[in-house]
C-alpha cells in the first residue's frame, strides 16, 4: 500500500455552509448539487440512533463538541471505511481563517460552530444528522471537483459527451489520482506503483457497468456517449464502495499476519514481520512511534526487550491508508467497530454493569479469533470488574481502558489504545520531517534486527512471556484508573478553549466590519488579519490560540 502524501487541496466558502445548513434544516433535504443524490435526514437519522443512545450526553440529553466529532467520525469510518479531514480524533487541530473561504479539513470544525450556535447545550441527534449529512453533501462535491480535473488531464471537457473507451481512460485516471494524492493539475504516477491496481481497476469498472446499466439498459454500451452527469453518479458509487474494495486487500494482509500469530495474541514477531516481505517494511522505531508495535519483555524476567508488532495497530496506521481527495482519506477498516455497535444496539446506554457486557459478549464471535458460544477468561472478567469499581459499578463502553479490555479479548481485531503521550502517530511525511529518518527498512538494517530478534526468540524459550496470563490469550498491564478514561472527556478543557476561540473571532470579525462601514477600507483590513489569522495549519503542530480544539 502507497504512503500516505500531501493530498490536493480544495476549498469551501463559509457561505456555501450557511445556505447548506439552512436548507437541510428546512427541509430535510439536501440537493446534491452538481451530483444528482438527495441527502435525506431520516436515512442518516436512522443510521446514527444506535450510537448516538449509547454516547454520553450532556444534562439535556445532547451530544457536547468532542463527542459529536467522535461520533460522526465513526458513521463515516463504519458506512464508508474513510477518515473525513478535519474530523478523526487525532487530526490536528486547524486556525480559523478570515475572511472565511475554508480548506477542506476546516469544514467540520466550522460547520460544528454553526451549528452550535443553534444549540448551546450540544447537537440534538437531528441536529447530529445535519451534520453528517451536509459533510457527506461536500465531500460528493469535493469528488466531482477530482472528477472534473481527470477529464481535463484526459483531454476532455465536462461539458462534453464521452464514448466509454474514453470514460475508462478518464475513470483510470481518476483512480490513479486517488491513490497517490495527486495535485489537480497532473498526473506523475502509473498503475505499476500499486501493487493492487488491477483487482482495483475491475472494481471500478464494475461499477461504472452498473451505472452505465442504469442509463443504457441491457443494450451494449460501447457505442454510446457518456454525459458528464453519469460519470459524477459513477465517481459518487465508486466513493461510497471504495472503501469496502480498500479494505479487502487490508484483511488479506491481516490474514497473513494472523497465520504468524499462532498463541492469538494479535502480536508477529519482527523477524517474521519482514519475512512477508513485500510493503511490510517499516523501521522498528516508526512502528513503535506510531504505536503499530511494542517492546516486551522476552523472557519474562526482566531480561532482554524484544520488538512485537500489534496486528490490529498496524493494520490502523496512517501508512495503511490512502489519500484520495482533499475531503477524505481510506483507511483500513477498524474490524473492532462492528463488535462495538453490537454491544451499542444491544446496551442503548453509555455504560452497563458488568454482568451484562459479559453475557453479551459470550454471543459476540469474531471472524479471526473468536467462536461461540464462549466462556470469558477469569483475567478478563476481573479486569472489567476492575473498570466497573472505578466508575461506581458501571463501566464506561467509551472509555480508554473498556477499548483496552476489548483489545484484551479480541486481540486480532481491537487495536490497543494508547495511552496519553505513549506513541505519536503522524503521517508518514510528518513522522520523516520530524526524524530526518526514513519509515522504510534498509537491508542491512533489517538483517540486525531480525538477528536480535532470532536471538530474543532463543531466550524466550527459557522464560514464558505470558507466565501472568494463564488460561487466557492475552497479557495484562497494571491498570491506572488516574489516566483519561476516554477520548472526547478528555478534551472537554478544549471546549471551553474552541467557545472562547469563537467569541474572539467573533468579535474581531464585528470590529473589521465596523471599520469597514466607517472607512471604506474592507480590502486593507481583510488583507492584513488573512495574514495573521487565516494561514491553515500545517503539518500537525498545535501553536496557537486561535485553534480550534
Amino acid at each position: 500500500m502507497p504512503a500516505s502524501v500531501v493530498p490536493p487541496q480544495s476549498s469551501v466558502h463559509s457561505a456555501d455552509l450557511h445556505l447548506a445548513l439552512q436548507t437541510v434544516m428546512r427541509d430535510g433535504v439536501l440537493q446534491g448539487g452538481a451530483v444528482d443524490v438527495d441527502v435525506r435526514l431520516e436515512s442518516i437519522k436512522q443510521a446514527l440512533q444506535p450510537i448516538f443512545a449509547a454516547a454520553p450526553k450532556t444534562r439535556s440529553g445532547n451530544l457536547d463538541h468532542a463527542t459529536t466529532r467522535y461520533v460522526a467520525h465513526r458513521y463515516f469510518e463504519h458506512k464508508y471505511g474513510i477518515h473525513v479531514r478535519g474530523l478523526a480524533p487525532d487530526y490536528a487541530s486547524v486556525k480559523v481563517s478570515l475572511p472565511m473561504e475554508l480548506s477542506m479539513d476546516q469544514v467540520p470544525s466550522y460547520l460544528q460552530h454553526l451549528l452550535q450556535q443553534k444549540a448551546q447545550d450540544g447537537l440534538s441527534l437531528k441536529m447530529l444528522a445535519a451534520f453528517v449529512a451536509i459533510l457527506e453533501h461536500f465531500i460528493r462535491e469535493d469528488a466531482v471537483e477530482s472528477l472534473t480535473s481527470s477529464y481535463l488531464i484526459a483531454g476532455a471537457h465536462p461539458t462534453s459527451e464521452v464514448a466509454v473507451e474514453k470514460l475508462d481512460n478518464i475513470m483510470d485516471i481518476y483512480t490513479l489520482r486517488a491513490l497517490s494524492g495527486a495535485k489537480y493539475s497532473r498526473l506523475e504516477t502509473t498503475p505499476s506503483a500499486f501493487p493492487s491496481w488491477p483487482s482495483l481497476q475491475r472494481f471500478t469498472r464494475k461499477v461504472q457497468a452498473e451505472i452505465l446499466e442504469q442509463d443504457f439498459g441491457s443494450e451494449p454500451a460501447v457505442d454510446k456517449r457518456v454525459t458528464f452527469t453519469a460519470a459524477q453518479a459513477i465517481i459518487v458509487a465508486i466513493m461510497e464502495r471504495f472503501g469496502s474494495a480498500w479494505d479487502s486487500d487490508c484483511r488479506s494482509m491481516a490474514q497473513d499476519m494472523a497465520q504468524l500469530d499462532p498463541e492469538g495474541i494479535g502480536r508477529v514477531q519482527l523477524a517474521d514481520f519482514y519475512g512477508l516481505g513485500g510493503q511490510l517494511n517499516e523501521t522498528a522505531q516508526y512502528l513503535l512511534d506510531q504505536g503499530a508495535a511494542e517492546e516486551y519483555d522476552v523472557g519474562g524476567s526482566g531480561g532482554s526487550e524484544g520488538v512485537r508488532v500489534v496486528i490490529p495497530n498496524y493494520l490502523q496506521d496512517r501508512s495503511k491508508c490512502v489519500d484520495s481527495t482533499a475531503a477524505v482519506t481510506f483507511c483500513c477498516r477498524n474490524q473492532c467497530e462492528d463488535l462495538l455497535q453490537h454491544l451499542e444496539r444491544s446496551i442503548a446506554a453509555p455504560s452497563a454493569p458488568p454482568d451484562v457486557i459479559l453475557e453479551l459478549l459470550a454471543s459476540l464471535p469474531s471472524s479471526w479469533s473468536v467462536s461461540v458460544p464462549r466462556h470469558m477468561p477469569e483475567s478478563l472478567r476481573q479486569q472489567l470488574q476492575e473498570i466497573a469499581q472505578a466508575h461506581s459499578g458501571q463501566v464506561p463502553l467509551h472509555g480508554r481502558h473498556f477499548a483496552q479490555f476489548m483489545h484484551h479479548a479480541y486481540p486480532r481485531e481491537c487495536p490497543n489504545p494508547a495511552s496519553s503521550g505513549s506513541s505519536r502517530p503522524m503521517v508518514v511525511e510528518d513522522w520523516k520531517l520530524a526524524t530526518g529518518d526514513s519509515t522504510a527498512i534498509t537491508v542491512a538494517v533489517q538483517a540486525e534486527d531480525i538477528e536480535a530478534d532470532v536471538v530474543s526468540l532463543a531466550e524466550q524459550k527459557h522464560g514464558n512471556d505470558f507466565a501472568n496470563c494463564a488460561g487466557t490469550n492475552m497479557c495484562t498491564e497494571p491498570q491506572n484508573w488516574a489516566e483519561e478514561l476516554n477520548e472526547h472527556q478528555e478534551k472537554r478543557s478544549g471546549d471551553r478553549r474552541f467557545h472562547t476561540v469563537l467569541r474572539s473571532v467573533a468579535m474581531i470579525v464585528a470590529s473589521i466590519s465596523l471599520a469597514s462601514i466607517l472607512a471604506g477600507t474592507w480590502l486593507r483590513i481583510g488583507k492584513v488579519y488573512e495574514g495573521k489569522v487565516g494561514e491553515v495549519l500545517k503539518g500537525g503542530h498545535i501553536s496557537s490560540e486561535w485553534s480550534f480544539a
